[in-house]
């Protein structure tokens, strides 16, 4: 028997293939297109011939660029680093395709990175980090207003959208459907201290329209959320008619399926962008330092107050950041939040130094055969 859906209320538009939108010539100055831009892609045009553009939708060996000319699909060398949705490019004119295919000619260094640890499986690799977006200027963490919402997941969310570079922005959707939204706020801003919470819904129109002004004329936002929250719909009400497909929602636990399977950047018609993402599981974190100390501010300012500069806040002599655990000035669950992402994060650090990683790997295992040896004395 198929599982029971409910709809989640998408605007009811027929759906835009996204290569026909907009349909008279694009303006990129309103996808960001201004500033250093023109100087830099013209820098790294070594033969003069190209063109600039904004990759709006990078696929495995191909992307889609956004240029003044219109949508152009541009291929690369295998040796080439392949760019991604959200990267400005040089294109060159392909002389063995038409006129709506190019070349990759270059890509301008990025202002901004919003990354995820490569892995295999559950563990990480030692390649690089993927490149989930670039040049954005807000990271929006997407969560579903709820009474008690995942607190750890979202403290990875802005922890990611600060080690981006990128401003972050809890958007609260489906604001409509929670029965004690004063709670729902406030358990998002306690999990998001320092941090602006914005309630949205697209099916009342809540909260749309003062996002769409804050991206005009020429800001870029990037959806970070889970699957089914609502991130496509959102695009859609921004952009006002549907761009991007939704699905259902699953009746048995809420959760959504995954309607976006790439990663796709929208211009909005008053100006500024969307890049939709597909919905991620897990958020995987890298070494994240300064995302780190940025999501936690309160435990940040404590620290400069400890009597050790490299304390870990772990029971060391004159820690500041345990006295105001005793004293009740620290809330014990950011506590503990900031001790698990430090924890990914250093591991993180460790996969990157393979002989490190290697090294602890033989401790451990010395310690867990030390320990099975006493429990067969």
């Amino acid at each position: 028997m198929s599982e029971p859906v409910i709809p989640e209320r998408a605007i009811p538009r027929p759906a835009i293939p996204p290569a026909e939108h907009p349909s008279s010539t694009p303006d990129l100055s309103t996808v960001g297109y201004g500033g250093p831009w023109p100087a830099l892609l013209d820098s790294i045009d070594a033969d003069g011939d190209g063109v600039h553009g904004r990759v709006v939708r990078a696929d495995r060996g191909a992307a889609t660029v956004l240029t003044a000319a219109g949508h152009v699909r541009v291929t690369w060398t295998p040796a080439t680093a392949p760019p991604v949705t959200g990267d400005w490019v040089v294109v060159h004119p392909d002389p063995h395709a038409g006129p709506d295919h190019g070349l990759l000619g270059g890509v301008a260094t990025r202002t901004t990175s919003m990354t995820r640890p490569n892995t295999h499986g559950q563990r990480s690799s030692n390649e690089a980090d993927q490149v989930l977006a670039a040049n954005v200027d807000i990271v929006g963490v997407v969560v579903v207003a709820s009474e008690e919402p995942n607190v750890r997941r979202l403290e990875r969310g802005v922890v990611m959208a600060y080690e981006s570079g990128a401003q972050p922005l809890v958007l609260l959707t489906k604001v409509d459907l929670v029965e004690r939204r004063d709670i729902a706020i406030a358990k998002a801003e306690q999990a998001a201290i320092g941090v602006e919470v914005t309630p949205i819904s697209p099916v009342t129109g809540e909260g749309v329209e003062e996002l769409r002004a804050r991206l005009a004329p020429d800001r870029t936002i990037v959806l970070l959320g889970a699957s089914g929250v609502g991130k496509s719909t959102l695009t859609n009400a921004l952009v006002g008619e549907e761009v991007l497909v939704t699905q259902d929602v699953r009746a048995v636990d809420g959760k959504g399926r995954h309607t976006t399977t790439h990663r796709e950047l929208v211009a909005l018609p008053g100006g500024g962008a969307v890049l939709d993402t597909p919905g991620l599981r897990t958020l995987g974190l890298g070494v994240v330092e300064d995302g780190m100390a940025a999501a936690f501010p309160e435990i940040e300012e404590l620290a400069g107050s400890c009597r050790f500069g490299d304390c870990r806040h772990d029971g060391e002599p004159g820690c500041a950041v345990l006295a105001a655990l005793d004293d009740g000035t620290l809330d014990p669950d950011r506590l503990e939040g900031w001790r698990r992402i430090r924890a990914a994060s250093e591991n993180a650090a460790l996969r990157a130094d393979t002989a490190a990683y290697r090294q602890t790997a033989r401790s451990w295992g010395r310690i867990y055969r030390d320990a099975q040896s006493l429990k067969r004395r």
